[in-house]
């Protein structure tokens, strides 16, 4: 039976190493009740391939023979994620999972996209039947490029780690989870899934907008989306080289003052998109879009490109490049010279001198430093491991420059700003990086963000506005400069200031969920504790698993007087993320909320408080904490640990309804005296 949408072969693909069927036919007692169970949730008869072929081990050819493939050409894959499953020895991890991921990177779809209630969802969608080892847990998320978020079939007592049995109590696993139950939440993500590939397959369904939405009279004139290349070479390999020239142009154009363009992590969201010119451009709100594609083989390039007129789909200039990678540069700089002519834009002598500079001259270093720039993008230790080695290798063929050195001090900023490992010299690697290339070009934008992003992690705000504002000279639609301007005028208490610099970042970025989050940010910063929270809600809509936005989330709706929506997240939270210091916190300030006063205080080891004191931003939150369950002298340390961290922010101080439950206490009062002192200081 066909799968539902033509060109593919199934709907459903169960992936499985065969040695975990052979004890008592797990996975074939899965699969005939994941049938039933599609049966009741699907009006359609629904496609599944499932191999009960008892072989296991790679073909002695260790390639994937054409049958395979077109097997694997199906809308959902379902790998049953066991103890001996991440192996690369093993046909199915090898075969089956890693080339899927591929395929469903490069088909039409994409391996990821948003569903029809605006959430983002993979197509591929793990069972997981033990209690994965660390390194297993790694594997997979290095492949992936993502958190692996499982639907839980593992049961577990003390010593025990196996599948979930349909005859399993509830109340006796430790996970609570109930096969059936599993089995329903199964389907009804499959039908979510296939229900959003069949509209965009038809193209009833688009992209969810954010609720700001901007009018069509506030489009500025001079206004243009770079989209996506496309990669028209055989090899899906090459991918890296027309991404990267998207973003090339991107950073060209961004750095005109005069124009407005589309930041490169919103339109990557059109990648493979069958949209509409007139759709995108309405959806990013802007008057012009560039469209193009790029051949490469060999050291031989074909390249197009056209500037389209959204409105009436006029193509206003257009050419084709016949050449070869060393002529990529002046190509590049070809394309954003007839964008300016086109758009009859006046370039001071700084522009000029932007877009005729090639920071990277040499073709081997500039292929090394695209294929870094890729593996950034999977924001996994893993891939930026990978990325570090090929900047260095960039960097063996370029010497000094100044490009290749921020890249670097970014990837050491990722690893701590994102949490990816814990290595405390990562912020020094950064620092480190990002003086050497200020010492090769003191003009470099991407080294000052580097530096901005330091000074607030250091606390010291008033520095990295300085900074930050300085990116903003060089490149005025630079969204990480706009977001963190923003964010530390908000640590300093100022977020009447920071608006105007979020409103820009809603329109150069305004697909990223941080753009709209930023607008909620600001609204809480400024006192406004229940206007804020739609905009919190939006955000958690746009970014549902992740830890660091259920985090933020459910802190503001605990402002709300109905504490059920935050508790609700707090518990997925933990649930989800027990491992990671959101998760830990929230044990604490769930038990705070609820109003248990022993259970809160038993969840902050000296393990937990260490953790927390060195954040920016935690430490207020202990303070609420402490502050709901009536440790004052407690909540104090806390405030004041966060003012010694940098915040400076007394608006909050003064309003924070949780926080006036310390009002009486003489610390109290003098620290709001000092710190309306340093508020007055703050030089916008």
């Amino acid at each position: 039976m066909p799968s539902l949408i033509p060109g593919f072969e199934y709907d459903i693909f169960i992936s499985y190493r065969h040695k975990d069927n052979k004890y008592d036919g797990w996975v074939s007692e899965f699969v005939a009740n994941l049938r039933k169970e599609l049966e009741a949730t699907f009006k359609e008869d629904i496609s599944i391939y499932f191999d009960e072929n008892p072989h296991d081990g790679l073909l002695e050819t260790h390639d994937v023979g054409k049958s395979l493939i077109g097997k694997l050409k199906s809308l959902i894959l379902i790998p049953i994620i066991s103890q001996t499953y991440c192996d690369p020895t093993c046909f199915a991890w090898t075969q089956e999972f890693v080339v899927f991921n591929s395929l469903a990177k490069q088909d039409e779809f994409g391996r990821d996209l948003k569903l029809i209630g605006g959430n983002v969802a993979s197509r591929i969608l793990p069972i997981k039947i033990h209690n994965l080892d660390s390194d297993d847990k790694k594997l997979i998320e290095d492949e992936l490029g993502n958190v692996l978020r499982p639907v839980e079939f593992t049961y577990r007592t003390a010593g025990v780690n196996r599948p979930l049995l349909v005859t399993d109590k509830k109340e006796e696993n430790l996970n609570h989870c109930l096969y059936r139950d599993q089995i329903n939440k199964v389907a009804n993500a499959t039908k979510e899934i296939i229900s959003s590939l069949k509209k965009r397959s038809s193209g009833e369904l688009t992209s969810r907008e954010n609720d700001v939405r901007i009018s069509n009279d506030d489009i500025p004139e001079k206004s243009i989306a770079v989209l996506p290349f496309i990669n028209m070479s055989n090899e899906p390999g090459q991918e890296y080289f027309s991404d990267g020239l998207t973003e090339e142009i991107i950073t060209d154009l961004s750095a005109l003052r005069d124009v407005l363009v589309i930041s490169r992590s919103s339109m990557m969201t059109f990648k493979r998109s069958r949209k509409k010119i007139q759709e995108i451009a309405r959806e990013v709100h802007v008057k012009y879009v560039l469209e193009g594609s790029v051949r490469k083989w060999g050291q031989n390039l074909r390249i197009t490109a056209r500037l389209i007129v959204a409105e009436n789909d006029f193509q206003l200039w257009g050419q084709k490049f016949d050449c070869t990678v060393k002529d990529v540069f002046n190509i590049q700089e070809s394309v954003s010279r007839s964008i300016v002519e086109a758009l009859k834009l006046k370039l001071t002598q700084r522009e000029e001198n932007f877009l005729a500079a090639h920071p990277i001259q040499d073709v081997e270093a500039y292929e090394s430093y695209m294929k870094a720039r890729a593996e950034m993008t999977k924001w996994s230790e893993n891939g930026l491991e990978k990325a570090i080695k090929l900047i260095h290798d960039s960097l063996s063929l370029t010497g000094n420059n100044a490009i290749l050195y921020a890249a670097l001090g970014t990837i050491y900023v990722y690893f701590n700003h994102f949490a990816i490992r814990n290595d405390p010299d990562d912020l020094t690697r950064a620092k480190h990086f990002a003086r050497k290339s200020l010492e090769v070009d003191g003009n470099c934008a991407q080294a000052h963000i580097v530096n901005g992003i330091l000074e607030y992690k250091m606390g010291n705000h008033q520095q990295a506005v300085k900074t930050l504002k300085k990116v903003l000279t060089l490149d005025p639609n630079n969204p990480d400069g706009l977001l963190w301007l923003s964010i530390n005028y908000m640590m300093a208490g100022r977020a009447d200031v920071a608006k105007p610099f979020s409103q820009k970042l809603l329109k150069v970025d305004p697909l990223n969920p941080l753009s709209l989050a930023l607008v909620g940010w600001l609204e809480f910063n400024s006192g406004n504790f229940i206007e804020c929270i739609p905009y919190y809600r939006k955000w958690l809509e746009l970014d549902p698993f992740g830890p660091f936005t259920r985090w933020c989330c459910a802190i503001i709706f605990s402002y709300n007087q109905d504490l059920t929506e935050s508790l609700d997240v707090l518990g997925s939270l933990i649930k989800d993320y027990p491992e990671i210091i959101y998760g830990k916190h929230a044990l604490f300030y769930r038990s705070a909320l609820a109003g248990d006063k022993p259970a809160a205080l038993g969840f902050v080891t000296d393990e937990v408080k260490q953790e927390i004191a060195s954040n920016n931003i935690m430490p207020m939150q202990m303070a609420t904490a402490y502050a709901l369950i009536d440790e004052k002298e407690e909540a104090i340390w806390w405030l004041k640990k966060a003012i010694q961290n940098g915040y400076s922010n007394y608006v909050i101080v003064d309003k924070d309804p949780i926080l006036q439950r310390l009002d009486g206490h003489k610390d109290f009062r003098l620290l709001k005296e000092n710190l309306k002192e340093i508020w007055d200081r703050f030089e916008v």
